[in-house]
């Protein structure tokens, strides 16, 4: 994991400062690799504890297509929780007429046959007022009522009116608020946790401008299943239909003006975008055959747009290298190399005393992992919480120094 730490390096020794959509600095540089071979051991990082089980909990909610805070919390991994919309969002809406009488049976105690028979009471004195006013107004429009003067006309159509109006019986909806039933209902648009079509939803929902829907995973599997060597094993999360706004002035749908980033991704959600936009651009696999040992070797290129070097970058090394063993394992592959281009590569301002520190320790032997049997990257049946416990207890050997609590910029 040399390779790791010399990007840290080259950032804290060579990185110019840029400002970013947070209230905090960063050093970056432009543009570097990583790169290891899996055959050389399991790329978990040794000189900082990575908890392997947030990892795969977070990897196998990409895989079923997640779009919540608590869909990855229940596969072991709070990795996005500072991210989830804060509240339901939601706007009010009126039940269906058909659903009255539900509402009223419920309410009072009685049959549903019985408030439909009490409501059509309502509903028919109501229409005998109704009738009764129309018959007022048509007197009116037809001059029929005439009285000695202009002004005599025009109290006597005003008193006619009146007369009739003072006795307006009650609406149905009158009479059900007076009933204390409430007929008005909150209709959840997003619920509390919500991400916005994150990475999962892109990578096996993708939907298309004629309606459709593509499962990018699946048709990995079968372009692997079918034409290991093509040069088209391709998924992508980067779908500008969803990409949110890089400022959003208010938040959709109130008075509440965005004041920081974590306002801008309670926006961003609102506003049917994703809460961040993917930092995992598109990621290709190659399928080398070594006739001489007659294997087939499977590699990965991921393509990132950003990069939190301390926190991320081994977190997402991890990530593919967990991926690379379940699509290895499930078509009879070795996982080779995974090749990892960063295009922005940062270390915040607040991390770089604790950089400092892991860049003093000095890497340790890698383990290794066995990918156990039975656990599919397109089959969501199979990516439950039971068998992110089991791939955790298939890693050996992992022997990492202290954990290194890096702040996050939300």
């Amino acid at each position: 994991m040399r390779s790791c730490l010399d990007v840290l390096r080259d950032i804290r020794d060579n990185g110019t400062v840029k400002g970013n959509r947070t209230c905090v600095g960063t050093k970056y540089v432009f543009s570097k690799n990583f790169r290891c071979d899996l055959r050389e051991g399991f790329p978990l990082l040794t000189t900082k504890k990575i908890n392997p089980l947030r990892v795969i909990g977070e990897l196998f909610g990409f895989l079923r297509g997640a779009t919540t805070v608590q869909e990855f919390q229940e596969l072991g991994s709070n990795i996005w929780d500072a991210w989830g919309l804060e509240d339901d969002y939601y706007r009010i809406v009126q039940l269906p007429v058909t659903e009255y009488a539900t509402k009223l049976a419920e309410h009072k105690g009685i049959t549903k046959d019985e408030a439909i028979a009490e409501l059509a009471k309502v509903e028919q004195t109501f229409a005998e007022w109704q009738a009764e006013m129309d018959a007022v107004i048509a007197k009116v429009s037809n001059n029929e009522i005439v009285g000695e003067t202009e002004e005599q006309t025009m109290m006597l159509c005003s008193e006619a009116t009146n007369e009739v109006m003072v006795k307006k019986p009650k609406t149905v909806v009158e009479y059900l608020k007076d009933q204390g039933v409430d007929i008005f209902v909150k209709d959840i648009i997003y619920p509390q946790g919500y991400l916005g079509p994150i990475y999962g939803q892109q990578w096996s929902s993708w939907e298309t401008s004629k309606g459709d829907v593509i499962n990018q995973l699946k048709r990995v599997s079968q372009q692997l299943q079918n034409q290991p060597l093509s040069r088209r094993i391709i998924w992508t999360g980067w779908n500008p239909e969803f990409v949110p706004a890089d400022k959003y002035d208010m938040i959709p749908n109130t008075n509440r003006p965005v004041n920081n980033s974590s306002d801008n991704v309670q926006a961003s959600i609102m506003d049917g975008k994703q809460a961040l936009p993917p930092c995992h651009l598109m990621t290709i696999l190659d399928v080398d055959v070594d006739n001489e040992k007659q294997e087939s070797i499977l590699n990965m290129h991921v393509i990132m747009r950003s990069t939190d070097v301390p926190v991320g970058l081994p977190f997402t090394i991890a990530s593919y290298a967990f991926l690379m063993e379940m699509i290895a394992k499930d078509f009879g592959f070795i996982a080779g190399v995974l090749s990892i281009d960063m295009t922005n590569c940062h270390i915040y301002e607040d991390q770089l005393d604790l950089v400092a520190g892991q860049l003093e320790r000095l890497p340790t032997t890698l383990p290794t992992f066995k990918m156990p049997e039975g656990i599919r990257f397109d089959d969501p049946s199979t990516l439950t919480r039971e068998n992110v416990d089991r791939m955790v207890d298939a890693i050996e050997g992992y022997a990492p120094q202290a954990f290194i609590k890096f702040p996050v910029a939300v």
